[in-house]
């Protein structure tokens, strides 16, 4: 994944992404260049084969080449366009299923008919070409995401950025703005996000998406690898590739993950912990962690000790649901409101302020506030949570960028 910013068209960002995520993520240049010719002239030699078995009556490469290249961008189009406006039926949903019914109902329209017209093929062949010839595409994806993830050699990545990110080495004390070309991190790296931002970084198999307003630390990146949050919040979802000997800290608390997905918010004096999916262990520091908190159930752990888990509302159930959905999209205008704090107005909303009723008042979505009073023992947890104080020397506040 990669930026949107609020000066920027979220759709040309979508695109850019799009093209990134649909060529496997490459990092680095030689990587994207490799993929990409693999994918677009590789491809296009597979298509005019394919055309040619289909008995396509016009398959030299004046006829090839614009009904591949034109068919090609059509389909990135149609999946940009289903992540940037996806309905509420496919809130749930994967990116890869979002994307392909974009994809697919774009060869459907546009790239199946074009290739009829180009290369004198009827529409049945044309749409065949176009499944099995994009099959392949897939396959070398697929192989350069795998190839991809070698080269990284455990190397943490900002996968997806959302307005003002900015990271800066351990041994360097000049923040610097994520861009493409500076997403990649190592050990003893920080990484902060502003208000109304957001960050998706990639630790070990872990998916850390880092909350506005938020400072953390990539501590290590071996066998156990350890990340500190060290002010704001931040919410961790497991992938199939995670590391068993996943470690959280806060200023107040430590986390051991093997298999769950987990939301940290650090307080001043505690930290509250929420429990999405699997199983964690808690304690105060990394090393004492060992009480189980499960899903669906929070902790607040801090000066006064570390209370048994509690279960989470079934209102914040629902949140966490929300920001799980923006870890797979996070371009559709609902799930950019979570970080931007912009209200979205439903359909429901829509209908109630043409037809106001006397017993209600209009309301509005509102994504997930951003974070205010304090946890307790017997409370679910808030919303928001105010920024611990930090040390001078921990977790400074970060000057201007340099570019």
């Amino acid at each position: 994944m990669q930026e949107t910013t609020t000066g920027e068209s979220v759709f040309s960002s979508a695109l850019g992404n799009t093209l990134q995520w649909a060529l496997g993520t490459p990092v680095s240049a030689a990587h994207y260049s490799l993929t990409f010719l693999l994918v677009v002239v590789g491809g296009a030699y597979v298509f005019q084969f394919s055309a040619s078995t289909f008995n396509a009556r016009r398959y030299a490469w004046a006829f090839t080449g614009p009904s591949w290249g034109f068919g090609l961008l059509g389909v990135l189009l149609g999946m940009t366009w289903m992540l940037v406006n996806q309905p509420d039926s496919l809130a749930d949903s994967s990116r890869l299923l979002s994307a392909g019914i974009g994809g697919g109902v774009a060869v459907l329209v546009f790239s199946a008919p074009l290739t009829m017209l180009l290369m004198s093929i009827t529409y049945g062949a044309a749409v065949s070409v176009w499944l099995s010839t994009l099959l392949g595409a897939v396959i070398v994806v697929a192989g350069s995401g795998v190839f991809g993830a070698g080269m990284l050699g455990g190397k943490p990545k900002v996968l997806h950025w959302q307005g003002d990110v900015q990271i800066k080495d351990g041994d360097n004390s000049l923040w610097k703005k994520v861009s493409d070309q500076r997403r990649v991190m190592n050990e003893k790296w920080w990484l902060t996000t502003r208000a109304g931002s957001a960050a998706i970084v990639y630790v070990r198999g872990h998916q850390i998406l880092v909350m506005p307003g938020s400072v953390i630390r990539i501590d290590e990146i071996g066998d156990e690898p350890k990340v500190t949050l060290h002010q704001g919040s931040m919410y961790s979802r497991t992938s199939m590739a995670a590391s068993q000997n996943m470690r959280f800290a806060t200023p107040s608390a430590g986390f051991k993950v093997s298999n769950g997905d987990l939301l940290i918010a650090a307080g001043r004096a505690n930290t509250s912990a929420v429990v999405a999916d699997g199983a964690v262990y808690a304690g105060i520091n990394v090393f004492d962690a060992s009480m189980v908190v499960r899903e669906g159930h929070f902790v607040v752990i801090g000066s006064s000790g570390m209370p048994n888990p509690k279960p989470v509302s079934e209102e914040y159930s629902q949140r966490l649901a929300a920001l799980t959905r923006y870890f797979e999209n996070p371009f559709s205008t609902v799930n950019r409101a979570l970080i931007s704090g912009d209200q979205v107005k439903s359909e429901d909303d829509e209908k109630e302020r043409k037809e106001p009723s006397p017993e209600k008042t209009e309301t509005t979505n509102a994504p997930m506030p951003s974070i205010d009073p304090m946890p307790t023992e017997n409370l679910a947890p808030p919303d928001k949570i105010p920024p611990p104080q930090v040390e001078p020397n921990s977790a400074p506040n970060p000057p201007p960028a340099v570019d």
